[in-house]
């Protein structure tokens, strides 16, 4: 009987918890867990067997001797749990029947068998309460190497919209190309967003850090006159910019299970090509025609801030698949603004 009093390591779940979810949150299971208190000394050992079992080993500490107290193998798919505990010589069965914010509750599939039921709260990823039926358990994460600082290489697409909010008849353009006065507007057209990622973080902290290096096309829609008291400029069509971006972007994280994350930094064009895509006429000889019917004159590297926000679906095996969304707002001369929304993933560096 004593032996169920211990029986607890264990979950990681966040209000709206799904079945579909529970390979990430048993993959954040692996490792070490000691009991709390003096009077005591237990530990437990979470491992992987596959992708739908994760295994379990609970041990006494006993005037020097290490004890087996019972051993736990926990089945899951994406729509059901089952727990099957061996201890005092016999198994028992459990249906995992609730999860809500951080707690989960598991039920004897046997009647009046006990305990009768199993309850696990895990607070900031490192604390564990354990009840069964009436009585508690406290449980300590053991600082371990996995949950020290490390690195995760990962990619992210996505499709943005993009304006640039005046830049074109801003005094940016206009002096670059000599010109007194303009007057025009930009159209939001969509683009497209590739990089590459390398994130900096530990399971058990609440801020990483992630740096970019990507590829991001935009179109932008353009219909305007620029013109001094020598000649005018008609431009009607669209530009198209393929930038090479870096960024440096802090990440909080807005739950212990690393699950939602708050990203907001720096970032800035490296490179970049500009297109004008549609029709431009100068009316007068003797402006620089040449020069106002090259794009790479209007448009000036990208620079600016971001923020958006992460989302951890389903873990399939190595991959963590994320679902993003950015707000781009240049602070230099170009003045884009941009929203861009995609799929990304992570793989562990090791």
């Amino acid at each position: 009987m004593k032996h169920y009093l211990v029986i607890a390591l264990f979950f990681n779940f966040s209000p709206g918890t799904s079945f579909a979810q529970l390979s990430s949150w048993f993959h954040d299971l692996k490792g070490c867990w000691l009991e709390d208190g003096r009077k005591t000394a237990s530990f437990t050992l979470w491992e992987l067997a596959d992708d739908q079992t994760i295994q379990n080993s609970t041990y006494s500490l006993l005037c020097g001797d290490t004890i087996l107290l019972y051993t736990q193998t926990v089945h899951f798919s994406e729509k059901q749990a089952t727990l099957d505990l061996y201890a005092d010589g016999k198994t028992q069965y459990f249906q995992l029947v609730s999860s809500h914010t951080n707690t989960l509750i598991w039920k004897n599939m046997t009647s009046n068998a006990l305990p009768l039921e199993l309850r696990w709260t895990l607070t900031y990823g490192k604390y564990l309460r354990m009840s069964t039926d009436n009585q508690e358990k406290e449980f300590t994460k053991a600082k371990q190497k996995d949950q020290s600082l490390h690195w995760t290489f990962g990619a992210a697409l996505g499709g943005n919209i993009s304006n640039y909010a005046h830049a074109i008849t801003s005094n940016h353009f206009l002096t670059r190309n000599n010109i007194a006065l303009g007057e025009g507007q930009t159209g939001m057209l969509g683009g497209l967003d590739f990089s590459f990622q390398f994130n900096l973080h530990s399971p058990v902290r609440r801020a990483g850090l992630s740096a970019e290096l990507g590829l991001i096309q935009r179109n932008i829609g353009i219909k305007g006159s620029f013109f001094s008291k020598q000649a005018v400029n008609n431009r009607e069509g669209y530009y198209r910019t393929n930038n090479l971006c870096a960024a440096l972007i802090p990440t909080f994280y807005l739950d212990k299970h690393h699950r939602l994350a708050l990203q907001t930094g720096f970032y800035g064009a490296l490179l970049h090509r500009v297109q004008f895509i549609g029709r431009s006429s100068t009316s007068a000889k003797d402006l620089n025609e040449k020069a106002l019917h090259n794009p790479e004159n209007d448009i000036d590297l990208e620079r600016g801030v971001l923020v958006g926000f992460r989302y951890k679906m389903i873990q399939t095996g190595m991959l963590k698949p994320q679902l993003f969304m950015r707000y781009y707002h240049g602070i230099n001369s170009t003045h884009v603004r941009a929203f861009t929304l995609g799929l990304a993933t992570d793989f562990q560096i090791r």
